[in-house]
């Protein structure tokens, strides 16, 4: 059954440190989306905190937030992009909708805040965060002390732009305990972490408890749970368990790996995570969540393919340099296949017409039967030329793919625009820099060779 909706968390799954998305991970987003597959965040993050490096990819549609108490559905691209067309944050935050919320109930936040008197922060390393609304509120001395409770020096920076800085925690919470999304606690002492965390689950029942990293921990409505999110999502957009997959490293993934057709751990997570899953990828850091999503889920890796048309076009370019030609190559592909191959002559033949991408064309008509090469991808080592533009209009080729850019006759975009210009009849779809230094490399190498 293919998949139609991908959950992922963000911390040591998707993300390499608190807001850092790698080429890889966003290209695999990219590749779901152009399959029609959905994707959702899940994170036991405030919906304000979120990076916006991931609310950025517009392919992402949901966002599971604060494990599972808060769920939002993202606005279209033109919701994200300010008047320049640059991702704008806070006009995501104010464009998003959120569908689904639970709240800690008032009983069990006193509960939980009774018990923790005995656990006083001037003789236990014990600090607090709330969520309401979407968004954190944080101890100051979390912030003034960060290795006192825990913190990772990675995250200082992340926590101090993201949370709303209080003086008196714990007199908050209590301010505000009808209205709590989740309510975290830092703790940094290991045994005095576990002994709270037993006293909860044996004195505070009917709560959900979990934790995303060992100095955490989570709390939440007992319906709460990034599973329960993840079944909500697939409970109104009609789609069944087999149908989704779901990526994790830590144990409060755990219950949603479980609750996918398709749950995938992360090398570097927990035992207990990697235990619970269907299957162990890569680690965070060498893109596991892109390895999957292409090897496991069986979802086209486009810039591989991309890249290996691209190394057909690079071949054709070693055949006009073994002539003494600048080497230039190309090749057209249709329905995954090439289709026709050409490469820069214009000495050899002695003629104007022979570049590479004008014999790629001739001889994709012939092999079609017709001029028009709609459906047609060129693959191209360097920047068409304006000829060689023209030409690519005319023949209604869908989309162009260049390696390197040309500064004296460029006319994608470099010098001229000849592929987007509003006053013709087709534009074509263009892409730059696949397998560039590589093309780039080739030509400094040919023209240093000719200087000599």
């Amino acid at each position: 059954m293919s998949v139609r909706l991908i959950a992922f968390d963000l911390d040591n799954t998707f993300l390499y440190d608190a807001d850092t998305v790698s080429r890889g991970n966003r290209e695999a987003l990219e590749d779901a989306a152009a399959e029609h597959v959905m994707t959702a965040i899940a994170s036991g993050r405030v919906f304000t905190s979120l990076p916006a490096a991931v609310l950025a990819v517009p392919s992402v549609e949901y966002a599971i937030t604060s494990n599972g108490a808060a769920i939002y559905k993202l606005p279209k691209e033109e919701g994200r992009l300010d008047e320049n067309g640059r991702f704008d944050a806070d006009r995501c935050f104010t464009h998003a909708r959120c569908i689904h919320r639970i709240s800690l109930p008032e009983d069990r936040v006193r509960a939980i805040m009774k018990l923790l008197e005995e656990y006083p922060s001037d003789r236990y390393p014990v600090s607090f965060e709330t969520f309401i609304n979407g968004k954190a509120y944080s101890c100051e001395d979390y912030i003034r002390r960060p290795e006192r409770y825990g913190l990772s020096p990675a995250y200082i920076e992340y926590v101090r732009t993201t949370r709303t800085m209080v003086a008196d925690m714990r007199q908050f919470i209590l301010d505000h305990a009808d209205t709590l999304d989740g309510l975290d606690l830092q703790i940094g002492d290991p045994a005095v972490r576990d002994e709270i965390r037993s006293r909860l689950m044996a004195e505070v029942p009917d709560i959900y408890i979990t934790a995303s990293v060992s100095n955490r921990i989570e709390m939440s409505n007992a319906s709460a749970g990034k599973a329960a999110g993840l079944r909500y999502l697939m409970n109104i957009l009609g789609i069944k368990k087999g149908e989704t997959a779901a990526f994790g490293d830590a144990d409060n993934d755990i219950d949603m790996i479980c609750a996918a057709g398709t749950g995938i751990a992360m090398r570097n997570g927990t035992p207990s995570c990697r235990k619970a899953a269907d299957y162990v990828t890569k680690a965070c850091r060498e893109d596991g969540f892109a390895w999957a999503v292409h090897g496991r889920l069986g979802i086209r890796n486009r810039r591989a393919e991309k890249e290996k048309y691209m190394r057909a076009a690079l071949k054709e370019a070693g055949k006009a340099e073994a002539l003494d030609e600048v080497p230039v190559g190309c090749v057209i592909v249709k329905d995954g296949k090439i289709i026709a191959r050409g490469y820069n002559r214009r000495n050899a033949d002695r003629s104007t017409l022979s570049h590479a991408e004008m014999t790629a064309i001739r001889k994709a008509c012939c092999v079609l039967g017709d001029w028009r090469l709609s459906g047609c991808t060129m693959y191209v080592t360097l920047e068409p030329c304006p000829m060689c533009a023209g030409a690519i209009v005319q023949s209604r080729i869908d989309r162009v793919v260049i390696g390197a850019r040309s500064d004296k006759s460029g006319s994608a975009g470099t010098v001229v625009d000849l592929l987007h210009t509003d006053g013709f009849d087709h534009q074509v779809e263009t892409e730059f820099d696949v397998l560039g230094d590589e093309c780039r490399k080739l030509l400094s190498h040919y023209f240093s060779q000719k200087r000599k």
